[in-house]
């Protein structure tokens, strides 16, 4: 009881989002043609050479990895990063990438299943991670007898 209360509410959207991601995860390896249509309408870009790979991949290596350190995922705008990054960045500065899903239908379904929902679930569990870690800290110290807001 005292777990759950502890937690605030951007919280436990991390934990649902992390909840739903591996939902999600389990229906696409089991039933594909379930969740392929109902996704299919909002997922339309696809990598199509390596340069812009390896940028996708950069920036992907410096929000994962860099920002998560420096802003430690306290504000909202970083609830909403993933989505934005993954379902906007490639409209915006590569139109065409819309018409591309009729030209790489493979590679759209790479990205579409594999690599999208593996850094969703990489992104939410460390958040879940943090969380978890900021609640003992709390625990700890209100435990120990100081004061918390130390």
């Amino acid at each position: 009881m005292i777990f759950c209360l502890s937690f605030n509410f951007l919280a436990f959207l991390r934990i649902s989002i992390f909840l739903f991601v591996l939902f999600y995860i389990f229906l696409f390896q089991f039933f594909p043609s379930l969740v392929f249509p109902f996704f299919a309408f909002f997922i339309f870009s696809t990598f199509s050479s390596f340069f812009f790979t390896f940028l996708v991949f950069l920036i992907i290596f410096f929000y994962f990895c860099l920002l998560p350190i420096l802003f430690f995922h306290f504000s909202l705008f970083s609830f909403f990063f993933p989505f934005l990054l993954f379902y906007f960045f490639p409209f915006l500065f590569f139109p065409n990438f819309l018409f591309s899903f009729y030209s790489y239908p493979f590679s759209f379904l790479f990205y579409a299943f594999s690599v999208f929902p593996l850094f969703c679930f990489s992104h939410y569990f460390f958040c879940f991670c943090c969380d978890i870690h900021r609640w003992s800290q709390r625990q700890y110290v209100t435990s120990s007898g100081r004061d918390a807001n130390m």
